[in-house]
């Protein structure tokens, strides 16, 4: 009886040991739990990234030709110019395909500003290393004000070589009257006015720039501005002892008149004569 007992707690004793054991090898070879799930960063590009994606010349085209463009002048209505308010005009620019790449299907957007004309159109095809004329049709603004207008040269891939701009200065009705205040005139009576220039002619006559020319009777003046009659001063005024101003287009059908006036810290001197500025016919 007592070797039955024993044999029985053997048998319970080694049933236990065999699922201690199973249970321990259960936990050893059991796979490991699953991580959580972890949000992964996205990264989003900076404004300089974003700046990069579309540079400004050079750039390097698909067909391995470096490409770029470089502004060289404004041909007409240089950047100050006084227009009147609805006034039609022709801006043009002047620039060069400085790159290797032959540029077709190139075209001019409008990219900021106040457009005041096209807000796209096409720039005909140019060799590398050629220089162009861009000219857009535009009208300023209806209101008094300081107008700048930003277009962007973007080429057939859609990457933009650069800028342009137009800027134009429409006076307000106060501006047009010729007794007017000077802007840029500081008061003061320490000195005298200047003598009043004379004999104010055109020369160098031209489709887009002419130059006029006038005597200087003074020898105290700071300068000289030319004005445009009914409009207001032209911008850049020359320095003492110049007898010579280029202007920049008059539109086709139109005729301006300009006189030429010395100035000094004491004020304006009394006008030079009248010229008139015939623009070229319109086709």
């Amino acid at each position: 009886m007592k070797n039955r007992n024993r044999l029985i707690r053997f048998i319970i004793a080694g049933t236990l040991l065999i699922l201690i054991l199973a249970c321990r090898r259960s936990e050893q070879t059991a796979p490991a739990e699953p991580p959580l799930d972890t949000e992964i960063p996205t990264t989003t590009p900076s404004d300089d990234q974003e700046q990069e994606s579309t540079p400004a010349g050079p750039v390097t085209s698909s067909a391995g030709c470096e490409d770029n463009m470089q502004f060289i002048s404004d041909v007409s209505i240089p950047d100050g110019y006084i227009l009147n308010a609805n006034e039609a005009f022709i801006k043009t620019w002047r620039i060069q395909n400085t790159g290797n790449c032959d540029w077709s299907g190139y075209r001019l957007v409008f990219e900021s500003g106040e457009p005041m004309g096209t807000m796209e159109q096409a720039i005909p095809d140019t060799p590398a290393g050629e220089v162009l004329d861009i000219s857009v049709e535009m009208t300023s603004p209806g209101g008094s004000g300081d107008y700048t207008g930003r277009w962007e040269v973007i080429a057939e891939e859609g990457y933009r070589l650069g800028g342009l701009t137009c800027v134009i200065s429409v006076p307000s009705a106060d501006d047009l009257g010729e007794d007017s205040p000077d802007p840029d005139q500081q008061a003061g009576d320490e000195e005298s006015v200047p003598n009043a220039p004379s004999n104010l002619t055109i020369s160098g006559w031209g489709m887009d720039t002419f130059s006029v020319t006038w005597q200087d009777n003074s020898d105290n003046e700071d300068g000289f501005k030319i004005r445009r009659v009914g409009a207001g001063w032209l911008k850049n005024p020359t320095g003492p002892n110049e007898t010579s101003f280029d202007i920049h287009f008059t539109p086709c059908g139109e005729t301006y008149e300009y006189r030429v006036v010395a100035f000094n810290a004491a004020g304006n001197s009394e006008p030079s004569n009248t010229i008139v500025a015939d623009g070229p016919v319109c086709e």
